[in-house]
C-alpha cells in the first residue's frame, strides 16, 4: 500500500517544494529506518522525493541539494527517536508538533537558477 505524495509549492516562493515531515517518516517506518544507517535513510528519502514528485528531475546536482537538506532532517529525526527509547508510540506523541511542520525542499527550478548565475559570474570574471 503506497503513499500518496503531498508536496506542494510554498505560498512564499515558487522555488521551493513543501513535503510533510510525517509522509517522510512513514516512508522510513514501512522499511524499518530504525535498523538502517543514515545514508541508507537519506538514500531512501531522496528516491522517494525523485520518484514522486515532478519538479525534480534525475541529475546530480538535484540529488545533491535534496540530499544536504534530508541530512539534517535525518539527523533530528534519528536523534528525536533514540530521545523517544526507540518507542514508535512515544516517538509519535513527543514529536507530534515537529512532525505537523513540512519540510522545504528546493525545486528543480531554483537549483538550475543558481547553476545559471555562478556559470554568468565565471563567464564575467574570464
Amino acid at each position: 500500500m503506497d503513499m500518496e505524495a503531498t508536496g506542494s509549492r510554498s505560498a512564499q516562493s515558487f522555488s521551493e517544494l513543501t513535503v510533510k515531515k510525517m509522509d517522510l517518516v512513514m516512508v522510513l517506518k514501512r522499511e524499518n529506518f530504525y535498523k538502517q544507517s543514515s545514508s541508507q535513510c537519506i538514500e531512501r528519502l531522496t528516491t522517494y522525493i525523485l520518484d514522486n514528485f515532478s519538479e525534480y528531475k534525475q541529475s546530480k546536482e538535484s540529488k545533491s541539494k535534496i540530499k544536504s537538506v534530508l541530512k539534517v532532517f535525518v539527523s533530528k529525526l534519528l536523534q528525536k527517536w533514540k530521545k523517544s527509547n526507540w518507542k514508535m508510540e512515544r516517538f509519535m506523541k513527543c514529536n507530534s508538533e515537529w512532525l505537523k511542520n513540512d519540510l522545504v525542499l528546493p525545486a528543480e527550478s531554483s537549483i538550475n537558477a543558481k547553476d545559471v548565475s555562478k556559470v554568468k559570474k565565471l563567464e564575467a570574471d574570464l
